[in-house]
């Protein structure tokens, strides 16, 4: 089954990429969602602050679409309610840096569409936004820099639920002994001569933690579809 893929630059072509492709092949076995509840998205170099990861998956809530209908997506906004629930406008125009007008230009916007709500003048995400995207991965594609993969994986761990690493079989002993890997909880696929694509170790699953990064994807992903 082949996937469709957005790609945000041109790949240079390589060995990473032959691998990147069979990957991404195999992404409906390794990553099995449910299409009826679920959008299912997959990007390729998304740029997410200064990182470029090779891979990026992401199960969505369709409801993700409405982002589409705003001119600027305000991710500075969502991450921060995301971060702390109830909030005044003076308290939101403090902390973004912006006047309560604009502010609350952006956040009468949101509500519109039902993103944010508010009550007895604090404004809040509404529950199904805090969530919106259920799950985020990441997979880093090298061919022999292994270490160089073991810093793109934990990078991206800022942003995404599941960080991992697709590698050759013949590297693998490198990662799997790696103390980053197992102290992070960070994934590994191993890529076989014959093509298979085997999950030698899951990723452990956590929360993002620079949720503006979280919502931008979002935003991507609305825009792009």
């Amino acid at each position: 089954m082949n996937m469709t893929v957005q790609y945000f630059r041109d790949s240079k072509p390589g060995p990473e990429l032959e691998i990147e492709k069979i990957v991404t092949n195999k992404i409906p076995q390794l990553f099995p969602h449910n299409p009826e509840d679920e959008f299912f998205w997959t990007g390729s170099s998304v740029p997410i602050g200064s990182s470029l990861p090779d891979l990026l998956i992401a199960v969505c809530e369709p409801k993700i679409f409405s982002l589409s209908k705003l001119k600027i997506t305000p991710t500075n906004i969502l991450s921060y309610l995301r971060a702390v629930g109830n909030v005044k406008l003076e308290t939101i125009s403090k902390r973004i840096g912006e006047s309560e007008k604009i502010i609350l230009k952006y956040i009468t916007d949101l509500i519109d569409l039902e993103i944010v709500d508010t009550c007895n003048n604090t404004y809040f995400l509404r529950p199904e936004w805090r969530n919106i995207i259920s799950d985020i991965i990441s997979i880093e594609v090298k061919v022999s820099n292994w270490r160089k993969v073991i810093d793109q994986a934990l990078r991206n761990s800022i942003y995404c639920h599941r960080s991992y690493v697709a590698i050759p079989e013949k590297i693998l002993i490198k990662l799997c002994n790696n103390p980053h890997i197992k102290a992070y909880g960070v994934g590994i696929l191993s890529i076989r001569k014959d093509g298979n694509v085997i999950v030698v170790k899951n990723a452990r699953k956590s929360k993002p933690t620079v949720w503006s990064y979280y919502y931008k994807i979002a935003s991507l992903i609305a825009q792009k579809n």
